[in-house]
């Protein structure tokens, strides 16, 4: 972030001088507190892991929404589910919901899990912010997995790139 305001603020300069002028930032002295001693800067050892891993656990339910929207692509099932009457905006919907209904159940039982034990990324937000975070999150993780789910015709593919 600091190379980024820096590269910035040498163009402005550039800019209105008309030469380039060379100006850092320094982000030291910094204040000293006891966190900084602390090998997990201040988290405990079950936050310092839940904060690094609980982004990939909740993106974990999209590789098994893509592998089975690609298996149904596959075998033809939406085709014959076309054939049989079924509308494809109602196909969509229906899997949507389906695979979004999941994933918020799956949240669900993460954060009742992180409560439990104390996870301070569950216990020291609200609950609605978690809630919005969660949900928006859950729209986002299945949406994707529509669209990349264009991208491939065989499950095997599909499950292995993803």
């Amino acid at each position: 972030w600091n190379a980024l305001v820096s590269l910035a603020n040498s163009a402005i300069k550039h800019t209105h001088i008309g030469r380039a002028v060379r100006a850092t930032g320094k982000t030291f002295p910094t204040i000293f507190t006891s966190k900084m001693l602390h090998p997990f800067g201040g988290l405990s050892f079950l936050d310092f892991i839940a904060a690094a891993f609980l982004p990939y656990l909740f993106l974990m339910i999209s590789f098994s929404t893509l592998s089975l929207i690609v298996m149904e692509k596959q075998t033809r099932m939406r085709m014959a589910m076309v054939m049989a009457g079924l509308r494809m905006r109602v196909y969509w919907l229906v899997t949507y919901f389906t695979y979004l209904l999941e994933w918020l159940v799956m949240a669900a039982i993460m954060w009742i899990a992180g409560a439990i034990i104390g996870v301070q990324s569950f216990t020291l937000h609200s609950p609605g912010i978690l809630l919005l975070l969660i949900l928006v999150w859950g729209n986002v993780v299945v949406i994707y997995s529509f669209l990349l789910s264009t991208f491939f015709s065989a499950q095997r593919t599909a499950t292995a790139v993803a």
